[in-house]
């Protein structure tokens, strides 16, 4: 939204009517629920599946980190582990004001800090993955394919989308 609102005198409206268009509420909507899967057939040909944007998620879909991934390298994989690192003291200082708050209720309240904690430990969980990957040497190569380089990912990627890599990973733990 907001460079849309940076690029276009309208942007807001426009944002709007595209998303309204595409059948969804909003902009974060979009692109967490949706996005990826029609990005990924869009390309798609044959058998080779090389989507350019590569949406590691958590669980609940209610994170998301997005790569560029003809740009993916072990140092993308630390970019992930700060930008994780970043929610989750986000997280910890969100439960911290939620248990503090006494305006709502505390159904409201529990609630809250609930998703925040879950979201915590599906973070800690991404994070443990991604830093035991980066921390292992390895040094994707693009010329590999995107499916191989995205493969040790694949419990990241959105649920139910990019099923090669589930196949892809089986044969590489198979040797």
């Amino acid at each position: 939204d907001a460079a849309a609102r940076a690029s276009f005198p309208n942007g807001d409206e426009l944002v709007a009517d595209a998303v309204d268009v595409l059948g969804k509420r909003s902009l974060r909507e979009l692109l967490a629920k949706a996005f990826f899967k029609e990005h990924l057939s869009g390309y798609s040909k044959s058998r080779r599946q090389a989507p350019v944007y590569w949406q590691l998620t958590v669980p609940s879909g209610s994170w998301s980190a997005w790569l560029y991934a003809p740009r993916f390298s072990r140092e993308m994989l630390y970019a992930v582990l700060t930008l994780t690192d970043h929610r989750l003291a986000s997280a910890a200082g969100r439960i911290r004001s939620l248990q503090e708050d006494t305006s709502g209720s505390d159904r409201q309240r529990a609630k809250g800090v609930d998703e925040e904690r879950t979201l915590a430990g599906e973070l800690q969980e991404l994070r443990d993955d991604v830093a035991h990957l980066a921390g292992l040497g390895w040094q994707p190569d693009l010329d590999d394919g995107f499916v191989l380089c995205a493969a040790p990912l694949a419990k990241w990627f959105p649920r139910n989308t990019w099923r090669q890599l589930g196949e892809q990973l089986a044969s590489i733990k198979r040797g």
